[in-house]
């Protein structure tokens, strides 16, 4: 599969935001983060995606998504997670 310049550029643009702030978020936290949001290859995934890809049941990869954004969003408010990547 082919990348979009788009795709690359919002793939550095995510990991440039997030790079600081990565020692907030648990190991677990970080891979749901990079896998759901394309920071590895660029592909986004959806949440069942990251669950399957991970082993974890569909809730659990939630939670740690969700937890992982709190906690990434309370160390710097400019992170544009709010309304989604």
């Amino acid at each position: 599969m082919e990348l979009s310049a788009n795709s690359v550029r919002r793939t550095l643009q995510l990991r440039a935001l997030f790079g600081p702030h990565w020692s907030k978020v648990t190991p677990i936290e970080r891979e749901v983060i990079e896998v759901r949001y394309g920071l590895v290859n660029g592909v986004s995934h959806t949440i069942q995606e990251v669950a399957n890809w991970l082993g974890l049941s569909m809730s659990k990869a939630y939670r740690l998504q969700k937890s992982a954004t709190a906690k990434l969003l309370a160390s710097d408010a400019t992170l544009p997670l709010k309304g989604g990547v």
